[in-house]
């Protein structure tokens, strides 16, 4: 495998507004979250939860290797409050 890659879904957490995002990324160095970085283990693997707002949300993850290589991936997520339920569609990034 070249370079770094990006592996990623979105669980539900009971009937809270709260989704976590699991994946891995193997060779990255750094990972962000929506512009924060996160924790990366050895192999590539992150789990993060992230509070959604009831509508439309952007969850952004970008992965970079020791060479400057950058990898990223995009979901859309919408959140209905009242009903306690979420849908999300990966977008592809056009750079």
């Amino acid at each position: 495998m070249k370079g770094v890659q990006i592996v990623a879904s979105i669980n539900k957490n009971n009937n809270s507004s709260i989704v976590e995002i699991k994946g891995k990324a193997p060779n990255a160095i750094h990972i962000n979250l929506n512009g924060r970085e996160i924790f990366i283990e050895k192999d590539g693997s992150f789990n993060e939860q992230v509070a959604l707002l009831p509508g439309l949300s952007v969850i952004t993850i970008d992965a970079q290797d020791k060479f400057g290589k950058f990898a990223n991936k995009k979901f859309e997520v919408i959140y209905k409050e009242s009903e306690g339920v979420f849908a999300y569609n990966e977008m592809p990034i056009i750079n």
